[in-house]
């Protein structure tokens, strides 16, 4: 979602809990371009905060929010009572960022756990936490922890240069940190660069080797495949594509919004592989 929609969707909606700013509807044009230009700020203030270095300081405060997180996941706790009890305490005392970062990351990992990490209701408290940092409403700080939930909850949905960057110093940290790896490959398969996209493949490949049960690192695989296959107009990249797909498809909860999209890739891909198929034929035979 882009920083004015964000925007817009806290502004516009007074009905919406998840959002800590309202107005009364409807909008006039100068209210409107207010609305643009206070997007435009935000961008420009988050992408800062970005691209600031991570710093030394006491991170124990934000270690305990998410290990407080992680535990009652890993212990079958019902996901959306998590996101809502970390939602409440957030919009109880706004200013706080340890809250902002428990009420982010506690969505980011509802989503995740169920594969819906896009469209999620989650993607709220992903979408507070780019607006609470760009209007300046928290003071966040640099330091690692702050900056590794950041990334995790936010990266997915810039996709520029400055997430990269702050990929490249997480890792660098911390080269074993598994879950930043994956979001960083997920986030680098969206560039443009034949150079990024082959480091988010090599970064994934790491990820399988550490975990291959996770299924969304073979949904991710099929994803390059697809690309790749589109490309060339590949057959050998295609049916890989669909092998990756099927492998994530016997693994992931039949509930999960993105295995009806799979499945309607899945038979997309089929008929590309029959079409390029029979090209080749033609050609051979021409030839």
């Amino acid at each position: 979602m882009t920083a004015l929609a964000f925007t817009a969707t806290a502004r516009l909606s007074p009905a919406n809990q998840y959002f800590p700013m309202y107005v009364e509807p409807p909008i006039t044009k100068s209210q409107w371009a207010e609305l643009q230009k206070e997007a435009a700020q935000q961008q420009i203030n988050f992408r800062n905060w970005i691209l600031s270095p991570i710093t030394a300081g006491d991170d124990s405060a934000y270690v305990s929010v998410k290990g407080s997180i992680d535990s009652r996941v890993a212990n079958g706790e019902n996901l959306m009572r998590i996101f809502s009890d970390y939602r409440d305490r957030y919009f109880a005392r706004r200013d706080d960022p340890v809250l902002l970062a428990g009420y982010a990351y506690s969505g980011y990992k509802m989503d995740t756990a169920v594969g819906n990490w896009e469209t999620g209701p989650g993607q709220n408290g992903c979408g507070c936490l780019y607006i609470a940092i760009g209007s300046n409403s928290v003071d966040m700080p640099h330091t690692y922890e702050a900056s590794r939930i950041v990334f995790l909850c936010d990266a997915r949905s810039e996709g520029d240069q400055p997430f990269k960057n702050l990929g490249l110093s997480l890792l660098q940290r911390n080269p074993d940190d598994w879950e930043v790896k994956f979001c960083f490959a997920e986030f680098l398969d969206f560039s443009d660069s034949a150079e990024d996209r082959s480091l988010g493949a090599q970064l994934l490949q790491q990820v399988i080797r550490h975990n291959p049960r996770d299924p969304r690192n073979y949904m991710l695989l099929g994803d390059q495949q697809l690309k790749f296959a589109l490309v060339n107009k590949s057959v050998e990249d295609a049916e890989a594509c669909t092998a990756f797909y099927r492998r994530y498809l016997e693994s992931e909860p039949k509930n999960s919004p993105d295995v009806q999209t799979i499945n309607i890739d899945i038979g997309t891909v089929n008929i590309l592989i029959k079409k390029w198929t029979n090209q080749q034929t033609v050609s051979s035979g021409n030839g």
